[in-house]
């Protein structure tokens, strides 16, 4: 009877120990995947730097949508960012400031952002490229697609303004 409770035990001891490395790996990945998701709500509740009326800027419209920028009033902004961007000549300044209405409003609005965003690109794809980027991967890791959000946070400079929080959320994706 003891020869046969040896390998019984050997089997049971190894499986066990297979359960307890399957456990810790899996409770790994979800803290880490948590971890990754409130570091990107955090981030992402950061507000982007108000918007500057240049002189000769009249448009009521956007001054209304600065204002309610300023005052945290995304769903107002949004209804004045509609009438902007009716206009026959929005900027790429009105989209991408149209999109962060949508990133910052409850409900968020993830695809509305994603649109105003890829708007901004086609007009000038130079001056908002890198908060593009940014906004995008937050976005992107809410909605766990995070080989997109990997690769705009890759294309991030590392030295630039997003730099060192980006290189923190790729750390938390490994």
């Amino acid at each position: 009877e003891t020869s046969r409770t040896f390998p019984l035990r050997r089997v049971l001891s190894i499986a066990a120990m297979l359960i307890f490395v399957l456990c810790t790996l899996s409770l790994w990945y979800f803290m880490s995947a948590d971890d990754l998701q409130q570091t990107s709500m955090e981030y992402m509740a950061q507000h982007y730097p108000d918007p500057v009326i240049l002189r000769g800027q009249q448009e009521e419209a956007w001054q209304n949508a600065i204002v309610a920028y300023t005052s945290d009033d995304f769903d107002e902004m949004i209804t004045q960012m509609s009438v902007v961007v009716q206009n026959d000549s929005p900027t790429a300044e009105h989209y991408f400031y149209f999109g962060l209405a949508h990133l910052y409003t409850e409900p968020k609005a993830y695809r509305q952002a994603l649109y105003y965003f890829e708007q901004t690109e086609k007009m000038d794809s130079a001056t908002y490229r890198e908060d593009i980027a940014w906004y995008s991967a937050l976005i992107y890791i809410q909605q766990e697609e995070l080989a997109k959000a990997k690769a705009k946070l890759e294309s991030i400079d590392d030295s630039g303004r997003y730099g060192i929080r980006a290189v923190k959320l790729l750390d938390l994706m490994k």
